[in-house]
């Protein structure tokens, strides 16, 4: 008989997880997986439509993974990519260019292309949210935070409540982020934005107690609380965090905005203060999102498990069955 034709997969994502492994003996209706696993700064791409499909050229990593081929070129053709990393990043850091490509290429993807696009725009996220607001009856079911967001430095000509937070275009990680406490402090931040083409956001600043993670892959949730020193809990070494139920309104939240943003894989911030018992829901990540690192090595099997199901619906699809 014939060997069975491999399929490709191609994970763009951090070096925190060795995908070699991760799909090691993996098959798609019998087929089996290969995987490639790049960083978007070792990737090139070139797209022949329907006529060549995605070529992909990964240039060797500066720091490769033992026993992989990450430290030699190679190129191929993807039936499939899992997309881990953000293309955004601070303000010399966009790859958007490159999901252009991709998206030329129209190959599927997890999360899909259309949906990861928009996870790159806060502005525009931020607007489906207030969909999802709208949808489920108002604040009181569905608690997005209220933003303010600007152009440029000359829109924001009336300034906000104080104290309040500034969000400097789509920046993640506690980037681009700064709390603000007067209007003074108000007036120095906008004299700092004509030297930055980005628009930005403010909300008001949250005393939050404990923030909140709740995480969805496919049809499997978890939610975590964490507490910390720091306002912004991303940047805080001494964070805490502990398991929490998956209420049932998180469950309704995070899917109600996975369906409206098209995630399969997604996280929404919470911050919850103890006194008051009130929640503000911040904002919702793609398949970028970072994993907790007790329940990382399960969690990541189950990306692996979805994104072998989203292949053999695209193959089947592809195949007309």
């Amino acid at each position: 008989s014939l060997p069975k034709n491999f399929m490709k997969v191609l994970v763009i994502g951090s070096q925190r997880t060795n995908y070699y492994e991760l799909f090691e003996g993996s098959t798609v209706a019998g087929s089996p997986v290969e995987v490639e696993h790049c960083t978007w700064d070792d990737l090139h791409v070139c797209s022949y439509g329907d006529q060549g499909g995605l070529v992909c050229t990964i240039m060797p990593s500066r720091k490769p993974q033992p026993n992989t081929p990450q430290d030699k070129k190679r190129s191929f053709a993807p039936d499939f990519i899992l997309l881990r990393a953000g293309c955004r990043g601070d303000a010399k850091t966009d790859w958007r260019y490159k999901l252009s490509v991709i998206a030329h290429s129209n190959i599927p993807t997890l999360n899909s292309i259309d949906s990861f696009f928009l996870s790159q725009d806060k502005g525009q996220l931020y607007g489906k949210l207030l969909a999802v607001k709208k949808r489920l009856g108002g604040f009181n079911n569905f608690p997005i935070v209220n933003q303010g967001c600007y152009s440029d430095w000359v829109a924001a000509t009336f300034p906000p409540d104080f104290p309040c937070v500034a969000k400097v275009g789509t920046a993640s990680g506690g980037l681009g982020k700064m709390k603000i406490l007067d209007s003074d402090m108000w007036d120095d931040f906008r004299s700092l934005m004509p030297m930055q083409n980005q628009f930005f956001a403010t909300e008001g600043f949250i005393p939050w107690d404990y923030d909140i993670r709740i995480q969805k892959i496919g049809n499997h949730y978890r939610a975590f609380r964490r507490t910390a020193k720091h306002w912004k809990s991303n940047v805080d070494f001494a964070m805490k965090d502990e398991d929490i139920e998956v209420e049932e309104r998180y469950k309704i939240w995070i899917e109600e905005a996975a369906h409206e943003l098209g995630m399969e894989i997604c996280a929404m911030d919470v911050l919850q203060v103890a006194a008051t018992g009130k929640e503000y829901i911040l904002e919702c990540n793609s398949s970028a999102i970072g994993l907790n690192g007790r329940h990382a090595e399960e969690d990541n099997k189950h990306i692996r498990d979805l994104v072998l199901r989203k292949m053999e619906a695209a193959r089947n699809l592809k195949r007309g069955l």
